[in-house]
């Protein structure tokens, strides 16, 4: 009887390993292609990181999150400015965003401190309109001395639109952190079509020295559409 595990032949081994050879050759590129994907991947959860990140801190974020029952939002119709200037010594302010239903501005406006302040603005503290050795802070309420840490206060008023001579009814919300506080501005705009400038003034108090600092923020914003969200 036959042995059926003997030897195959050579010449069927040189074909078995002539065709593996020729696989490994094709799947190389396969494999480069593998980790360009993996990259493109990673590349593409990190924009979409900063995206959301951004965002968070934007006027969508206040818009849909942070307003109660707040309306639905055209996020295609939020326009970032295309310049702006500060002219405090005191704060750093920027818009980061904006957007308009063809009757309201809404925009983003972060300002931080350009020092080591006990920074806060004028509705964290005395909330109850009493009580004004007390901060609200961070969902805690704190002892303002306590809180303050022995850093000089800097007091933000409540920023006001401005355009022109003409103010512009505004009010807020923020998202507040140790150095920087981030909020949102709406005031009535008729037209943005053609793109605008507007200002924001500002007023500050370093309250130990009992010393005012008035500034604007001024900022430009390209021709914006009117936002119509999806019902």
């Amino acid at each position: 009887m036959q042995d059926p595990f003997e030897p195959t032949p050579i010449p069927f081994h040189n074909r078995v390993e002539q065709k593996l050879s020729e696989l490994q050759r094709k799947e190389k590129p396969a494999v480069r292609s593998y980790r360009w994907v993996v990259v493109g991947a990673v590349t593409l959860a990190l924009l979409c990181g900063t995206a959301l990140a951004l965002e968070h801190l934007g006027v969508l974020h206040f818009l849909t999150e942070r307003i109660w029952q707040g309306d639905p939002v055209d996020a295609a119709a939020i326009v970032q400015p295309t310049q702006q200037q500060c002219d405090s010594e005191l704060l750093d302010a920027t818009v980061q965003d904006a957007y308009w239903d063809g009757e309201t501005l809404s925009i983003s406006l972060h300002v931080a401190p350009k020092g080591d302040y006990a920074f806060y603005t004028e509705t964290d503290r005395g909330r109850d309109g009493e009580n004004f050795d007390l901060i609200w802070w961070n969902g805690s309420i704190l002892p303002f001395e306590e809180w303050k840490a022995g850093r000089e206060a800097l007091l933000l008023k409540l920023p006001k639109f401005l355009n022109g001579t003409e103010d512009i009814t505004s009010s807020w919300d923020w998202v507040q952190n140790e150095q920087s506080e981030t909020m949102l501005l709406q005031g009535h705009c008729d037209d943005l079509t053609q793109g605008a400038t507007l200002a924001i003034e500002m007023e500050c108090l370093l309250e130990d020295r009992g010393e005012t600092e008035l500034s604007t923020l001024t900022f430009t914003l390209p021709p914006m559409k009117k936002g119509e969200p999806e019902e």
